[in-house]
Formats: C-alpha cells, structure tokens, sequence
C-alpha cells in the first residue's frame, strides 16, 4: 500500500497486523460487527483527542485523513481489480 504521507511504513504495518488480528478476534469470538466497528470509532475519536491536546493543527489533522481516505479507496480499487473475474467500475 502506497500512503501518500504515512510517517513510518513500520509502523503502519504494525497497525494493519494488529488490525487484521483483532478482526480474526472478532469473527472467532461471534462479537457483534457494529460492536467492534464502535469500539474502533471510538478509538478514533480518542486519538483525534489527543493529537489536538498535543497542539496538532486541526486542518493539518483534517488534509491528512482525508488523503489518506484516498489512497485507500485506490489501494482497495486496485485490489479488487487483481481477482479474477472482477470487474471493476471507474
């Protein structure tokens, strides 16, 4: 996945691993889908939080998930493009 500003690629990959086992968890488990999808809003929100208490630019914080957005609407194109027998709408 190529995030136009993602700040360490390391720590990305450390992320999505962490993210890719607790949907494991969560489908192992039986735990409600909304359940987990509000646990991780909630998580978000906490963090938005805290990079705002830190003194993160909130505009900054806004351009930055909003391409980020981007790039992985593109990357899970691109993938969905990669299966055989997908077609894929522009």
């Amino acid at each position: 996945m190529s995030m136009s500003r993602t700040i360490k690629e390391g720590d990305l990959i450390w992320c999505l691993n962490w993210f890719k086992d607790f949907r494991a968890c969560v489908i192992r488990d039986r735990i409600d889908p909304f359940a987990a999808r509000q646990g991780l809003l909630v998580m978000l929100e906490m963090d938005t939080d805290a990079a705002l208490a830190k003194g993160i630019n909130p505009e900054k914080l806004k351009a930055f998930d909003e391409d980020v957005r981007k790039d992985v609407r593109e990357w899970i194109r691109q993938r969905r493009a990669m299966r055989p027998g997908r077609e894929v709408k522009e």
